[in-house]
């Protein structure tokens, strides 16, 4: 069985209509408001194998928070995969270092809709402090930046102590499991 939550009903619309199907459940609502109760209430608590969250947290007034009551649908083998976008791109650096600003937009990295700003780090420590295990970090378009200026930047801006990637990152995926006791 699989169970969809989204806030957007044209996503949900869309789903329902490519996936008519018995075994998946889409449901339109706020994952942190009524869809983790309409969780709570289906019978004999449903445990998933996998939870994805695709570019979700960020949205969320306490992503922290949602991660951590997720813990309670997710089977002890279970994952958590969960995409952020990376505030310290290199283009967000780049803005930010010249004009003194950021500035939000309909899509994208500083989407309007974001209420938290990630980069891996800060992602990393959340997951712990929620009780996971990050199993698996990757970053997408790190391998995308080749003009010569702009590595040039990246490498100035790694000489503070972050490693050139995470300014190449536009966004990172995460695989998360539940802490393993030591």
């Amino acid at each position: 069985m699989y169970y969809g939550i989204d806030i957007n009903i044209e996503a949900i619309f869309q789903g329902n209509k490519r996936f008519p199907s018995s075994h998946i459940n889409l449901s339109i609502g706020d994952i942190e408001e009524e869809c983790l109760t309409k969780i709570s209430a289906m019978p004999n608590p449903v445990l998933f194998d996998y939870i994805l969250l695709p570019d979700v947290l960020e949205h969320l007034s306490n992503p922290e928070k949602t991660l951590k009551y997720l813990k309670n649908f997710l089977r002890p083998e279970g994952k958590i995969f969960v995409s952020i976008p990376n505030v310290m791109n290199w283009i967000l650096m780049r803005d930010l270092l010249l004009n003194g600003q950021f500035t939000y937009t309909d899509t994208g990295l500083l989407d309007s809709d974001h209420k938290h700003l990630f980069t891996r780090n800060e992602f990393i420590l959340m997951a712990k402090r929620a009780e996971y295990s990050v199993v698996e970090a990757l970053m997408t378009d790190a391998g995308k930046v080749t003009d010569q200026d702009t590595l040039d930047f990246i490498n100035r801006l790694a000489e503070f102590g972050q490693p050139a990637d995470d300014f190449k990152a536009f966004s990172y995926y995460f695989v998360l499991e539940h802490k393993k006791n030591d």
